[in-house]
């Protein structure tokens, strides 16, 4: 008798940290931005791996299937964010990572995990030609950090470089070579930009985040 609970107790005990430590069930990848179904089905998370680039909006549609009670709490620690999850019910979570990372997300037991895997947003070209940028308005948050790809393709001498005076930033631009100016605005407003001798002008337009 007490031999057979002794076995019991010692199964139990491995079943338990195979499933909290040792088991990885495979619910799948997906690498998207904008809107994501996440069903909470056989012990995981379908996709358990997002990804999204700093700064976007991502929607997250969440579909509970299991029975379990830890199932019902869906956790992104480091951006502190909580979500009660409803059996066979579509609830919606929507976040917006500004900052380059990865990002865990899980029930609160940590049986069911996943990835959120925030990437640098994507660099913007604007185009010196034809006696202008192109574009000459650009749109940013505060504390979202963007990537401006200058591809000149005029001659002239006065658009050899760009200025940004608010953020003492002056880069030279070659002719027919990418230059990537990266710039992380902190406060909103309007910041010009030109070229040396202010015939080329630009704006980057810095609104709060959303």
């Amino acid at each position: 008798m007490i031999i057979g609970i002794n076995i019991t107790l010692a199964v139990l005990i491995l079943f338990t940290i195979w499933w909290f430590w040792l088991y990885k069930p495979k619910g799948g990848k997906v690498v998207t931005t904008g809107k994501v179904t996440i069903e909470v089905a056989g012990g995981v998370y379908k996709p358990d791996i997002i990804r999204v680039q700093a700064g976007q909006t991502l929607r997250l549609q969440i579909i509970l299937k299991d029975d379990a009670g830890c199932a019902r709490t869906l956790l992104f620690p480091e951006l502190q964010v909580s979500k009660e999850l409803i059996k066979d019910k579509t609830v919606e979570l929507t976040i917006t990572p500004d900052k380059v990372g990865e990002y865990s997300f899980a029930c609160p037991m940590n049986m069911y995990k996943g990835k959120l895997i925030v990437t640098e947003p994507a660099p913007q070209d604007i185009i010196i030609a034809a006696g202008a940028y192109q574009p000459s308005q650009i749109q940013a948050r505060v504390g979202q950090q963007i990537q401006l790809r200058f591809i000149r393709k005029d001659p002239s001498k006065c658009a050899e470089v760009v200025n940004f005076p608010d953020f003492n930033i002056a880069e030279e631009i070659p002719l027919a070579e990418p230059k990537v100016i990266r710039i992380t605005p902190t406060k909103p407003g309007e910041y010009p930009f030109s070229c040396s001798m202010g015939m080329y002008r630009g704006k980057l337009i810095v609104t709060n985040k959303s």
